[in-house]
């Protein structure tokens, strides 16, 4: 020792054992001596299984002196998260040297390096050889490299890293390279990108945080946004410049090859504290994708022609949609909760919690429910979805799942949905239903589809579990008029007549105000007038619907009453259910077809009174074809006396097609049986057919207006598709 400094240290290793990263290395017996301000390394050797690294050599301030570390199947992915590098990762396995000299003054450092199975952020990218060798004048690093994967796939890199600077500077040419790697940076904004990478980009900046510039053709771009669950493809154009991302009027395919023009660009810091902002025009473009186990709330496929934007950042992220929806949209909200249960006469409604109504942020929502019911999503995500509804699109709202109750229908109207990760959801405006269905459940046992008439309405006001309802539904069903009394008989000569249940819902959807009435249909004013007059009261107007529902029969008061009402009750109950088992399982054939049968036996002493009817409803051509009818078959005593060489047909029949594709202007036609009673001379059948006009307006300048729709950007054709660059151009 000399002026209390060591001035020279010998050690001598024995065969040891060094855990590094969690692995165990095992040491090969080495001397390391200090000397003279000379460090000397006599044939250090590390090895883990196959993976070796020896050093050997001198660092002192002698510029000649130099020490080299010899690499034989390292594993690089092993060494870059021990660096804990975040802006870029490399892995492989790597064999070859770098050496160094005068590493106190210049740093001279050269290289030669063969990786097999090289990967740059986890993505595979070939086989990689690359040579770097000291340049003095640039007091760096010259890199050269080839990584190879085949022959239509390869990058060449050529640069210089500065290491007394600590910075770098490298151009990597590329062709069909693989894209993936991209993902380290957008997966806060996209999922999966993917595609084949053609052109050339410089890596360039410090050496610990890096950042690029170029321009990239990608080809066979793909991505998924999360939350909407969808998939969009791209081949264009990618600009990047050390602090943005950006496309421009780039075409956007959905997962069915539909368009959209999409434009925007991605801000960073040195890949980090990321902000976006990008904007679409589309048509026919499918926007919303969610299942009903993404997203249980509110699901299904969503395709419109509109405007969207998608700005935030990795916190926070708000999607606004605009648009009108097109063909094969289907789109449901699901109100049930696994909370309070109200329990009406007929129907179950869901107990929902009301919204603070005082609150002006359009996203404040007050909610004893978990408001991380889709904290599957670290990001906060606002969705801001405006439709404006036409009858193309099916709208399902289900009030309780476990009975199976919903609303089904096709309509018009204009409705604001907003929901994201962390709150829950709001709905905004009206919806009028043209063509619909009410699935009624009766004590989770008796099921029956009402059909929802034209007109009626529901009306959003925020939370949705109290929007406003204004729906009237019917239930056709055959009943026979001598249960009321057989005096009806001598006013139709058909003892089975058509009947419709009809269920009216106004109110707040969790109280709604629940009334019903009985409809016939095809009979002249004078009968419905006397059988009403037999259903005076609610308790009997209840009465009588339970019995029309569950055996497709009027109740008979007991001062009415015949022998055989027991004997009949029983066959209606029988055949009703038969009936239904028969529809349901035709119903479940075709989505575009409803098809159902009605089948009645009755005696009236020794007589016996049968029919059948075929019920089928369809909407075809886009839903502007409707076609409803009922055919059937009669036989009782009245029929039989009329003409005994023919077959007692009934039948009504609809068909309408819409001349413009919002349903103002229609052609229809039609047929209807005429219920005679048996002295009647009139014929049995009346056909027509005309014109019908009709719009909804609230003022005159509604009527006579124009509608106001989205504007477009016009969108290239296929045969504009960029084109990809050879090895010596850019864009």
């Amino acid at each position: 020792m000399e002026n209390n400094r060591l001035t020279n240290i010998f050690i001598e290793f024995e065969p040891s054992k060094l855990v590094f990263n969690d692995s165990l290395w095992i040491v090969s017996p080495t001397v390391i001596e200090y000397k003279d301000k000379r460090l000397n390394i006599d044939n250090f050797e590390a090895s883990h299984n196959q993976q070796k690294i020896k050093m050997d050599g001198y660092i002192s301030e002698d510029p000649d002196d130099e020490i080299k570390i010899n690499l034989n199947k390292v594993n690089l992915d092993y060494i870059f998260k021990s660096l804990n590098i975040k802006a870029l990762t490399f892995g492989g396995i790597a064999s070859g040297f770098v050496s160094a000299k005068d590493v106190y003054k210049t740093r001279q450092l050269s290289t030669e390096l063969n990786v097999d199975h090289f990967s740059f952020n986890s993505t595979p990218l070939g086989d990689l050889q690359l040579d770097g060798v000291w340049i003095d004048e640039e007091q760096g690093i010259q890199m050269k490299g080839f990584i190879f994967d085949n022959d239509n796939s390869f990058v060449n890199v050529d640069g210089f890293i500065y290491p007394v600077k600590e910075e770098l500077s490298i151009l990597f040419d590329a062709k069909n390279t693989n894209a993936a790697f991209l993902r380290k940076y957008l997966n806060n904004i996209v999922r999966e990108f993917s595609g084949n990478l053609t052109g050339k980009l410089r890596l360039f900046g410090d050496l610990n945080n890096p950042t690029v510039e170029g321009n990239i053709f990608v080809e066979s771009g793909r991505f998924g946004v999360e939350f909407l669950n969808t998939y969009y493809t791209f081949t264009d154009w990618v600009r990047c410049t050390p602090d943005k991302i950006s496309i421009n009027n780039t075409l956007l395919y959905d997962q069915y090859g539909n368009k959209a023009l999409a434009n925007g660009h991605v801000t960073h810091k040195l890949f980090d504290d990321f902000k976006f902002d990008s904007n679409l025009t589309y048509e026919n473009f499918m926007i919303f994708d969610a299942t009903q186990k993404t997203n249980p709330v509110f699901y299904g496929p969503v395709f419109g022609t509109g405007t969207a934007s998608i700005k935030g950042t990795e916190d926070l992220v708000h999607i606004d949609v605009s648009l009108y929806n097109t063909e094969k949209t289907h789109l449901t909200l699901n109100l049930m909760d696994e909370v309070d249960i109200v329990d009406y006469d007929f129907i179950n409604f869901i107990q929902k919690e009301k919204n603070d109504a005082g609150k002006s942020d359009p996203w404040h929502f007050e909610s004893k429910k978990s408001a991380d019911s889709n904290s599957g999503f670290e990001t906060d995500i606002r969705l801001n979805l405006n439709i404006n509804a036409n009858n193309q699109a099916n709208v399902d709202i289900i009030m309780d799942p476990a009975s199976g109750d919903k609303i089904t229908g096709t309509g018009s109207g204009n409705i604001q949905i907003l929901y994201g990760t962390y709150i829950p959801m709001k709905v905004i405006g009206s919806y009028r239903i043209e063509r619909g269905r009410y699935n009624f459940s009766f004590q989770q046992a008796l099921f029956r589809r009402f059909e929802i008439e034209e007109g009626s309405s529901i009306t959003f006001r925020g939370n949705p579990y109290t929007a406003d309802l204004n729906i009237k539904a019917a239930y056709t069903v055959s009943a026979n008029l001598g249960d009321l009394d057989q005096q009806l008989l001598l006013i139709s000569a058909r003892n089975n007549i058509p009947v419709n249940c009809v269920l009216l819902l106004t109110g707040p959807l969790e109280q709604p105000v629940i009334d019903f009435d009985i409809q016939l249909p095809s009979s002249t004013p004078e009968l419905e007038r006397q059988v009403k007059s037999y259903i005076r009261t609610d308790d009997m107007m209840n009465r009588q619907i339970v019995y029309l529902l569950v055996l497709g029969r009027f109740y008979t008061s007991p001062e009415y009453a015949r022998d055989n009402s027991g004997f009949n009750n029983d066959l209606s109950y029988l055949t009703s259910t038969i009936s239904n088992q028969i529809s349901n399982m035709l119903g479940s054939l075709s989505d575009k077809f409803q098809v159902g049968t009605k089948f009645h036996q009755s005696y009236e002493g020794e007589e016996a009174n049968t029919e059948i009817e075929l019920l089928l409803s369809s909407t075809l051509l886009n839903n502007r074809l409707i076609i409803n009818g009922n055919f059937g078959y009669i036989d009782n005593i009245y029929t039989q006396s009329q003409d005994n060489n023919n077959l007692s047909l009934v039948g009504d029949f609809d068909i309408e097609y819409k001349l413009t594709p919002g349903g103002e202007i229609r052609l229809k036609g039609f047929n209807r049986y005429n219920y005679r009673n048996y002295f009647s001379t009139s014929p049995e059948m009346t056909q027509g057919f005309g014109i019908l006009f009709r719009k909804d307006f609230n003022n005159l300048k509604d009527l006579f207006g124009k509608r106001r729709r989205i504007r477009l950007i016009n969108l290239p054709e296929e045969n504009e598709t960029p084109v990809a660059p050879d090895s010596e151009s850019n864009p």
